[in-house]
């Protein structure tokens, strides 16, 4: 089967990497489809729930506090997404106050969104401490979203750029790889 194109885009994919830390697979919520979308959101409004039939304050923290591991894109966003949404719904709970609420994002760098260097990263972290989330290193929580790493599920043979480690350049200001004229791919 033979295709005519102007432009052709591979979108690769990846797989989630759990750095081979035990527990972390079988406990964690990852981010790559609608349905761990809705998983997530599930769980929230659980946590939510069990910690208003909860007396005990400190049982309600740590069941309202949740955990990013990863401050990459997916790891930073999702915690955004879960910052705004637990933050909202927490109205619907009167037992509750949002005071008890932490979302926090763990990330081994010196600053989140690495992709987008320091200056961008230290300002994202500004805007998640103004939405009162955390950057605690050993929290106690309720729920741990994964968002710590990726392994590449396919292997580019051959790229138009590549760095000293023989890695695909992307295009300045974009996640895109030059293959050849007329042909990208997004980076696994």
């Amino acid at each position: 089967m033979n295709f005519e194109f102007d432009h052709l885009l591979l979108t690769l994919g990846s797989e989630t990497n759990f750095f081979n830390m035990d527990g972390v697979r079988d406990w964690s919520v990852t981010m790559k489809s609608l349905t761990d979308a809705a998983l997530l959101r599930n769980r929230m409004v659980a946590l939510l729930e069990e910690a208003s039939l909860q007396s005990d304050e400190a049982t309600r923290r740590q069941l309202l506090t949740f955990v990013t591991a990863g401050g990459g894109f997916s790891g930073t966003e999702t915690t955004g997404a879960v910052n705004d949404f637990v933050r909202e719904t927490v109205r619907y709970y009167p037992q509750l106050r949002e005071e008890l609420i932490r979302v926090v994002v763990v990330h081994p760098g010196n600053f989140i969104l690495p992709e987008l260097g320091e200056e961008l990263g230290r300002y994202a972290e500004l805007q998640i401490a103004r939405t009162r989330s955390g950057g605690d290193q050993r929290p106690a929580c309720g729920e741990l979203r994964w968002g710590g790493g990726h392994v590449k599920r396919w292997h580019i043979d051959s790229c138009r750029d590549s760095d000293l480690d023989g890695r695909c350049k992307t295009q300045p200001g974009h996640c895109i790889i030059t293959l050849r004229e007329g042909t990208w791919s997004t980076p696994g």
